[in-house]
């Protein structure tokens, strides 16, 4: 590596530890010292609806050579596990990553399933060991996407599959000295690196009256990528189509697909 790299490397390191240690000052400090604070719980209900369905996904992660899902950033790990006992995820491993040690994170996941890691670093994530990544908004704060997106790319088995929610508010979020990115710049180094990706810019849905629960889906960006590596890996746009179409039933024509998501009982 050129000296000019080797610095340049180093100077990013060192402002991401700086980004994960105001995350973590952040999501401890009381609400009324901070200006955007991450939300760090949310429904399994509502994390299916927002990443446009996962039944499709995870079908496909339970054919690669390993089955084991990531959910990076999060944050108390209440969604990840409802959506781990969900039908759909029967015969799939879960685990997760988080900035900041949030009170319920360890009670929701044991800590050989939870690390407190970074997504530019996933330290304790073995390379070649995760089937699918799920990311809930968190790799939109991410202060290098290259960085975060090698080090996915690293931790994922050929054929391995990303798929992540990205803001689509019309406006810069900051989070612990970060502004949220759009879904394109991690769409670009997916690419180059070989994925086949797909994505929603914008859903046309308004909104969706799941449960009782009014999730505005127009507001977000989903973004799938696909490793290289499975001959047999579907297209990316036919998956992300495929399980947009579940949610749309679901949703729109009232068939509620319990015997898939089981809302019900996972709230």
């Amino acid at each position: 590596m050129e000296n000019v790299e080797k610095i340049k490397y180093y100077y990013e390191r060192k402002k991401i530890a700086e980004q994960i240690n105001n995350a973590r000052k952040q999501e401890t400090a009381p609400e009324s010292l901070v200006g955007n604070k991450y939300i760090t719980s949310r429904s399994g209900r509502e994390v299916v609806y927002r990443m446009g369905g996962l039944m499709h996904v995870f079908e496909y992660v339970k054919t690669l050579s390993s089955n084991r899902i990531l959910d990076i950033g999060t944050g108390s790990g209440n969604a990840a596990k409802k959506i781990s006992q969900m039908p759909m995820a029967q015969g799939l491993d879960f685990s997760v990553t988080a900035l900041s040690r949030d009170p319920e994170l360890f009670r929701n996941f044991p800590p050989d399933k939870a690390r407190l890691t970074g997504t530019e670093t996933l330290r304790g994530i073995k390379n070649n060991s995760v089937g699918g990544i799920l990311a809930m908004y968190s790799v939109a704060y991410s202060a290098y996407p290259n960085l975060a997106i090698k080090r996915l790319d690293e931790v994922l088995v050929p054929g391995g599959i990303f798929k992540g929610v990205f803001a689509n508010l019309g406006k810069s979020v900051n989070y612990s000295g970060s502004v949220a990115k759009d879904y394109e710049q991690f769409e670009n180094v997916f690419k180059k690196l070989g994925y086949d990706v797909a994505s929603l810019p914008v859903y046309n849905t308004a909104s969706v009256e799941a449960g009782g629960l009014d999730i505005q889906l127009h507001r977000n960006s989903v973004l799938l990528a696909i490793k290289p590596g499975n001959s047999n890996a579907p297209e990316a746009i036919k998956l992300l189509d495929e399980d947009l179409e579940e949610i749309e039933k679901d949703s729109l024509n009232g068939d509620r697909h319990l015997n898939v998501y089981d809302f019900n009982d996972l709230e």
